[in-house]
């Protein structure tokens, strides 16, 4: 059985490893694997850890590694996160039994990178208390850490402007998520910065193709487009009738606060 595990994981990195991998053919060897997986004696609850044992926990660390890098292809997340906490139970439950994986710095930084890009902080943290001290300085690990150091920073500008230069093609997918909310922190901090900016400048703090792209967000969010230029804010006048309003019923209301005081005295 151990060896048609072998047989059928090499077969799925073959495929996966292919120009175009036929990612439907990827996920029913994966299937096919789990399944096996389940009839290996060493995998039994309670079983003894012999030295076949060992081997083929390892195989299963293999078969769950490959199967993240299917979750990422095919940028299906729920899968990503059940296969990355599999792994995790390989490389931390049995870290005094299995030798450490090579793929262990990658996908444990991919993780939490993951965590950056769905904005889950306080939950990057807690899993980066997880990654053993040798491992946090993997490129893969210090580069998640540097962008969330820059996240924290506000640095939003410097995320979108190295958006392409990541460790591994397998983090542009969550980078790319990332950068959707470098984006929109980046407008946000215009509109409260200028009260005009030109097309080609905005084009640059937001690491836009061009200028048409820059038309496309101004519509999106109520900017106003001047020629080369965009006016931050819209059509505020209903906004400001309301302030007005509000600030007249608070004078309002003050005015009879005092009228009573005087009375009461």
């Amino acid at each position: 059985m151990t060896t048609n595990v072998r047989s059928g994981l090499a077969d799925l990195r073959k495929e996966l490893e292919s120009p175009k991998p036929d990612l439907a053919r990827c996920k029913k060897l994966l299937v096919q694997l789990k399944i096996a997986l389940t009839q290996l004696a060493g995998l039994q609850p309670g079983a003894t850890l012999t030295a076949d044992a060992v081997s083929e926990l390892e195989l299963a660390r293999d078969v769950y590694e490959t199967a993240v890098h299917l979750s990422i292809l095919t940028e299906d997340i729920p899968s990503f996160e059940r296969h990355v906490s599999l792994v995790k139970s390989y490389y931390f439950d049995y870290a005094n039994v299995l030798p450490t994986s090579a793929r262990a710095g990658h996908l444990l930084g991919l993780n939490l990178m993951r965590l950056i890009a769905q904005n889950r902080i306080a939950e990057f943290h807690t899993e980066l208390e997880l990654v053993p001290t040798e491992l946090r300085t993997d490129s893969h690990v210090a580069y998640a850490l540097r962008l969330e150091q820059q996240l924290t920073d506000g640095a939003y500008a410097t995320i979108l402007a190295n958006a392409s230069d990541v460790p591994d093609a397998s983090f542009q997918f969550f980078m790319d998520t990332l950068c959707v909310t470098a984006r929109k922190e980046t407008a946000d901090c215009a509109e409260r910065a200028y009260e005009v900016l030109d097309k080609t400048t905005l084009c640059r703090l937001l690491s836009l193709d061009d200028e048409e792209d820059v038309d496309t967000l101004a519509m999106e969010r109520g900017w106003v487009v001047d020629g080369s230029t965009i006016r931050f804010g819209g059509d505020d006048s209903g906004e400001a009738a309301v302030d007005l309003e509000l600030s007249m019923d608070l004078i309002k209301r003050n005015m009879e606060y005092a009228k009573e005081l005087e009375r009461i005295v």
